[in-house]
């Protein structure tokens, strides 16, 4: 705009400049109509000066409409003040602190203000731009309404981010029925961390098969086996340890689970379709209990009761052979010297269970059924459904999840992991999601089972429809009561699926169907 008047300046010069002719005429038609438009009546205007004049005014355009940024004129409506955007994170405190300590530095490169704040429930994401969630919580938010789809066209200024992220996460974890709802901030699936130094000795490899596991448990129980030489130090000593803590049980046992129950030509795993029974109780899964009870029943009670991150630092502290878990930044320090650790897949299936045939279909020569499971923790954001900002909002999301070549921002959750693909191939940008024990010939091991699990061409997404916390307390409360010889596996799975039963049937059976179809990626 500051332009403008020069160039009028400049037009009137050159108006001045034009000779004076008698007539018009033999002048060509369109320099005469250009000259009437301009109400230059007695005036030959020569082509160059036609040029100059067309340039001139489509610059003076140009300013009128595009140059936005620069100051209005008197009485015209100045730009609007930059947005303020509110961060919402539900029921993670922690992850709430470590992203408001980003609300200056996203001031100061994008100039808006930004505002972070925990949310204990569902109620308190009123009128948030960005809503931040655990992966199971996915469904029951957009049933209700309360986050909003994301098109594929939201991702075309944000395709490079968009296209870093793993597929295997993004495209089938983020989506709920024929939409993509949210964008990862880290998913992580179970691993297996072994303990190589111990595994030498017995002369094991790493566990391939549910099988491999326990029997290689069964060998790290017996601590006179270990050699003389160097025998774990600590008094308390478990050949593996999982997830079994409240909360945690439900999940572990489904991940055990998913590679014999999820047979590559059925959607449907947890339930059957359209009846919504529950599967629990058939064989894959008594199976798969069985096994873990089997695991358990190795470790000494007062270790059986940890979650993810407890049983990181157990490992690390030289406390059991093997263990269920994933790295995180928020790991310990250090770890007893004479760990060697070796990090690989969770070990898969030989054989799946077939529903229709009743039957177990062993696998191919030299291969396995290695399904993961997704949705076990992680963390997701997506765009407040009343948000009155999107577009800014889905900005403030891909900032978050940061450029190729940059620290992802919220590594430092442990609930959180790996998601850009850029950062599996790059050693030093793989250290910002592991443990600081842990070395980096680990971490590159880690890197290439993340690879592994997620070339997968199978894979089970966990329960996410409502009600979700309901029905995985009462796995958790199967697996207790299996591990502590309340029940068999049997047992104790018939009377979740009763239960199961009873909460779809509470809820609305067809609601359920229609969500739990959703769940599966599935359209109504």
């Amino acid at each position: 705009m500051r332009f403008l008047p020069h160039l009028l300046t400049l037009f009137r010069q050159k108006q001045e400049e034009i000779r004076p002719l008698g007539s018009n005429k033999g002048q060509p038609r369109t320099e005469r109509i250009f000259s009437k438009k301009l109400g230059v009546r007695s005036a030959w205007i020569s082509p160059p000066e036609i040029w100059a004049g067309l340039l001139g005014l489509a610059f003076c355009v140009f300013c009128l409409t595009g140059c936005r940024s620069q100051p209005a004129e008197e009485g015209q409506p100045g730009p609007s003040a930059p947005t303020k955007l509110t961060v919402a994170v539900l029921e993670d405190s922690r992850l709430a602190d470590t992203l408001r300590s980003y609300e200056g530095q996203w001031q100061a490169e994008i100039g808006a203000p930004l505002e972070v704040h925990a949310a204990s429930n569902e109620g308190q994401l009123q009128k948030a731009d960005v809503i931040v969630f655990r992966s199971a919580q996915l469904g029951q938010l957009a049933d209700a309404g309360q986050i909003a789809p994301l098109a594929e066209e939201k991702f075309l200024p944000h395709s490079a981010a968009w296209s870093d992220l793993v597929e295997l996460v993004r495209d089938q974890e983020g989506r709920w029925g024929r939409h993509v709802y949210a964008v990862p901030l880290g998913s992580p699936v179970l691993v297996c961390y072994c303990r190589a130094d111990l595994l030498d000795r017995l002369g094991l490899r790493p566990p391939r098969t549910w099988e491999e596991y326990l029997q290689a448990a069964q060998q790290l129980k017996e601590r006179s086996r270990l050699g003389a030489a160097e025998s774990p130090k600590e008094p308390t000593w478990a050949p593996a340890l999982e997830p079994w803590a409240a909360g945690w049980a439900g999940w572990t046992f489904l991940a055990r689970a998913a590679s014999y129950a999820k047979h590559p030509n059925y959607y449907s795993t947890l339930f059957e379709m359209q009846s919504m029974r529950p599967r629990i109780a058939e064989p894959p899964f008594v199976r798969a209990l069985e096994e873990l009870v089997a695991t358990a029943k190795l470790a000494p009670p007062d270790l059986r009761e940890a979650d993810p991150d407890q049983v990181r630092e157990r490992f690390w502290r030289g406390q059991c052979g093997l263990a269920l878990c994933w790295p995180s930044r928020a790991g310990p320090e250090n770890a007893s010297p004479e760990i060697k650790c070796t990090i690989v897949p969770i070990p898969g299936a030989s054989a799946v269970w077939h529903p229709e045939e009743q039957k177990w279909l062993p696998a191919s020569k030299g291969e396995l059924f290695r399904t993961p499971l997704l949705g076990i923790s992680g963390r997701w954001a997506a765009v407040g459904a009343s948000s009155e900002h999107p577009e800014a909002a889905l900005q403030l999301i891909f900032w978050l999840v940061g450029k190729q070549g940059s620290e992802p921002r919220p590594a430092v959750c442990p609930a959180t992991t790996v998601f850009r693909k850029s950062e599996l191939k790059d050693p030093k940008r793989l250290q910002a999601w592991v443990e600081p024990a842990m070395p980096r010939e680990t971490a590159l091991q880690y890197a290439d089972a993340l690879h592994q699990t997620f070339s997968s061409s199978q894979w089970l997404v966990g329960l996410r429809i409502p009600g979700w916390p309901e029905y995985m307390a009462e796995l958790d409360a199967a697996v207790h009561a299996a591990v502590q010889g309340e029940k068999t596996a049997q047992q104790a799975l018939q009377a979740a699926a009763q239960k199961w039963q009873e909460i779809t049937h509470r809820l609305g059976l067809d609601r359920q169907r229609q969500a739990y179809r959703r769940n599966l990626g599935l359209p109504d």
